[in-house]
């Protein structure tokens, strides 16, 4: 971790831990946006993608912005900052300017589609559960025509459903049908490229490895707290084996996000990350469930802290592929790639990542 990682990391554990309390998220999650806490992220230069020492176009690293999507899983900040600093990152790749305030991402999985009539660019997309979409000032998001991609900045639509994630979060529905779109904010994106949905996968994979580690360190506490029959349970084996299991889940999704952000940042690496989403949500499901057993009957009431985080989990897990779907892309991925290639794909991924990641 270099010095600017390390300042980002302190300055997002000293700041979300002071603002962010359970307070704040409360008042979130009822509807209230928090424009303090977002004002504070902000002036604190966690909301930003673009490098402060750079030339006002280059991007953070994304190994810098890694540090600092993983604080915003940890302390389950109740701000769209992830899918900020993501559609930012797209924006400035494709030379566009960058809306002010908070923005978002929509997964289209190919349903948002482009036409051309008499010289306008008009969009029809049926945008699912877009995170935060009441409160953004700009969606971005991948639109086809024909074979082509375009990314795509939307501005001034209104929801046409208000929904909630499990976290009480903002996942909102938008139709569109034949929306004109001005020229300036649609960019043609050249193949190969990582695309929106690649790059929330491994958003969300990092989110969820903070939050594990969250929930680990709160299950080891309270299993050292809490006595029972004359003893801390921490001292039984079972609670030991239970702990045990899920520090190991925790390492195991760490470890895969991070293999994930060090080959992205030299090439596309879907497969990469797509293992790391894939195996960041099977430790989300195991690991809130053993939570929720070490910390028994107090758990699960909404006084104790745990289901702040753990409802987080639960939401993310299944956004930008659930488990099923990124099981589905890794096998359709072995199956092209051929048992003879497999091992040597798996062990030197560079040397495919002209034939398979294109």
């Amino acid at each position: 971790m270099n010095e600017l990682d390390q300042l980002l990391k302190d300055t997002a554990t000293r700041l979300l831990g002071d603002l962010c309390d359970r307070k704040q998220i409360e008042q979130a999650e009822t509807g209230q946006w928090p424009a303090a806490l977002w004002d504070a992220v902000h002036s604190a230069g966690l909301a930003d993608a673009i490098d402060p020492e750079g030339d006002g176009q280059a991007l953070l690293p994304l190994p810098t912005l890694a540090v600092i999507v993983r604080a915003l899983g940890e302390f389950a900040v109740p701000l769209p900052v992830a899918e900020t600093l993501l559609a930012q990152r797209h924006l400035a790749r494709c030379a566009m300017t960058i809306p002010e305030g908070p923005l978002t991402v929509a997964s289209t999985y190919g349903n948002a589609r482009l036409e051309q009539r008499e010289g306008r660019w008009l969009l029809s997309a049926g945008l699912r559960r877009v995170p935060w979409g009441r409160n953004a000032r700009a969606i971005v998001l991948e639109a086809q025509h024909g074979d082509e991609v375009a990314l795509v900045c939307l501005q001034g639509v209104t929801p046409t459903r208000l929904g909630m994630s499990l976290a009480n979060e903002p996942r909102d529905d938008f139709s569109i049908t034949n929306l004109p779109i001005p020229d300036e904010c649609i960019a043609w994106r050249a193949q190969p490229f990582r695309g929106l949905e690649q790059e929330g996968a491994l958003f969300r994979a990092l989110q969820i490895t903070g939050a594990l580690g969250r929930i680990l360190g709160m299950t080891v506490q309270y299993s050292m707290e809490r006595v029972q029959f004359g003893r801390a349970i921490a001292k039984f084996q079972a609670v030991q084996h239970q702990v045990a299991t899920m520090a190991t889940h925790v390492a195991a999704s760490a470890a895969a996000a991070e293999a994930a952000v060090n080959s992205a940042e030299e090439r596309l690496a879907d497969f990469e990350i797509m293992a790391a989403k894939l195996r960041s949500s099977e430790a989300a499901g195991i690991c809130c469930r053993v939570a929720h057993q070490v910390h028994g009957a107090m758990g699960f009431t909404h006084e104790h802290a745990l289901h702040t985080v753990t409802r987080r989990l639960m939401s993310w897990r299944d956004e930008f592929g659930s488990e099923a779907q990124c099981a589905e892309w890794i096998g359709a991925r072995i199956q092209r790639i051929g048992g003879a290639n497999l091992w040597s794909y798996v062990s030197t991924p560079q040397l495919h990542a002209s034939a398979a990641d294109a």
